[in-house]
């Protein structure tokens, strides 16, 4: 089709980078122990592309500074002297620990003391097993780019805050860089200095200083440039706007993602907003919309990265392809086929039939002809793998899962969950609206959940992929149609 490039965008202009930074290597990159990582980094943006706690089991009231070991709580119901507890920091990593003493009202005592700042409303999770807190990977414009290329990277866990100012940002980044040691960093810096005082010069001068960090920690840095906002409602802050995205591509030097004008509403004179239907909050892109922006970061990742190859030679368990028949299905229509080794179960209410590809790849497609309910109409598809006895507690891995979207009518959710037999639950993505971005269809993506270091006392893991409708009455018009190419439980390491 003319104008549209080999992932079915628009065309854009690729972003300057040097010779050394393109992989070159004939092939897909291969999912083994030489994977490269990448870190997202930065703001609000940035942290719709990191991992978060999976569950919430209350939050702060009230903000706790570096160093203090007491924290006020919204509600202290199930906590006790001796609780784990992990608690969400200021810049999206999470610390684990115990609670000292009965609770004094609302407020609870660490042992130990927080190593960084907590803020208003952070997330509290109660948790019961010796090692591990859930935690699910996130999905946004840069880690949605990288599922769509098939993972060849490994995405690290992150750093992104809402509210976050460059100057907090920059104060932090060489201690994440040496923590992490990634050999990517793309960048979100911009979109709250804009919407403030930040001057042009301040953050090209900024902007430099970050890429000498991160080039001096061995990384390459990939510039993500601001997101429309309708913060930008001057014709000072859309000058800023303007400019800091001509210096970035023209100047820099460095790779880059336009993130500035593929939804920028350009009928707008003296502001900089999105296009209607791409941010509710007038910033933050939509889950409905995640996937089409990250379409826009395509090209300049597949030039970094290359494509991730099958994940065939390091799953731990068995037919990562979905290959062969003889698996149970359960509320399927008659007739279907389900893989060797896997599970696939329709909820009462929607009728699904699983079949075999010519290629022997598991295909399946479902409806729900009535009302729908986004909890107990659900599509799951899974596999179970006993782990090691000598796993829990010390053992680290990852769930996969590679999925072809054909069509998605009404869905509303689509993620991958790893499911411990001790009942921890690990995830990526679970946000309402994801299955309704437009840009899903037809593409295939690979979802992969946090590194987890398996729960002690742990027997089994199940990789689970799950498709929910929205509720609606009847009839609904809810269907699908997807192809499950990979399933697998993969060796990791936590950084």
């Amino acid at each position: 089709m003319s104008g549209l490039d080999r992932f079915g965008r628009p065309a854009l202009r690729s972003s300057p980078r040097q010779a050394q930074d393109v992989v070159r290597a004939a092939g897909a990159t291969p999912q083994g122990a030489d994977r490269k990582r990448l870190l997202i980094y930065g703001n609000s943006i940035a942290s719709q592309s990191t991992s978060s706690l999976a569950q919430q089991t209350t939050y702060t009231t009230a903000a706790a500074n570096a160093g203090s070991n007491v924290l006020a709580l919204a509600s202290v119901a199930g906590i006790t002297d001796g609780s784990k507890i992990a608690v969400g920091l200021y810049e999206g990593s999470v610390f684990a620990t115990t609670v000292s003493g009965a609770p004094a009202g609302n407020n609870v005592t660490l042992a130990q003391p927080l190593p960084k700042l907590v803020r208003a409303s952070a997330s509290i999770s109660a948790y019961t097993t010796a090692r591990a807190f859930p935690i699910r990977q996130n999905i946004g414009p840069i880690s949605a780019a990288v599922m769509l290329l098939g993972m060849p990277v490994e995405v690290l866990r992150g750093y992104g805050y809402g509210g976050s100012r460059l100057g907090e940002m920059l104060f932090d980044l060489a201690d994440v860089l040496q923590r992490t040691r990634p050999n990517y960093v793309a960048l979100h810096l911009y979109e709250n200095d804009i919407a403030a005082d930040a001057t042009l010069a301040q953050l090209m001068a900024w902007t430099r200083f970050a890429v000498s960090l991160v080039r001096g920690f061995g990384a390459v840095p990939i510039i993500c440039t601001s997101v429309p906002s309708t913060s930008f409602n001057t014709t000072g802050r859309a000058a800023v706007f303007d400019g800091l995205l001509a210096y970035v591509k023209k100047d820099l030097g460095e790779a880059y993602i336009d993130f500035s004008t593929p939804w920028l509403d350009a009928t707008a004179v003296t502001s900089r907003p999105p296009l209607a239907g791409w941010a509710t909050d007038g910033i933050h892109p939509n889950a409905s919309r995640r996937v089409s922006a990250a379409v826009y970061a395509l090209d300049t990742l597949h030039g970094l990265f290359g494509e991730g190859g099958s994940y065939a030679d390091r799953d731990l368990s068995a037919n990562t392809r979905l290959a062969g028949s003889g698996g149970t299905a359960t509320g399927l229509q008659g007739g279907s086929v389900v893989a060797a080794g896997y599970t696939i179960i329709a909820d009462a209410g929607v009728t699904a039939t699983a079949s075999k590809t010519t290629d022997d790849q598991q295909r399946i497609v479902w409806s729900i002809p009535g009302a729908s309910n986004i909890t107990s109409n659900q599509l799951t598809a899974s596999k179970t793998f006993a782990l090691p006895a000598n796993a829990g507690g010390s053992g680290v891995v990852r769930c996969v899962c590679r999925v072809r979207i054909n069509a998605l009518v009404n869905i509303s959710m689509l993620y991958l969950q790893a499911s411990f037999s001790g009942g921890e639950v690990y995830g990526v993505e679970q946000s309402a609206d994801f299955g309704a971005d437009p840009a899903l269809i037809g593409r295939t993506l690979t979802f992969e959940t946090p590194a987890i270091v398996i729960p002690e006392g742990a027997t089994t893991v199940a990789p689970q992929f799950k498709a929910r409708p929205y509720t609606l009455a009847s009839p609904s018009g809810v269907a699908g149609d997807v192809i499950i190419e990979e399933m697998a439980i993969i060796p990791a390491t936590i950084l």
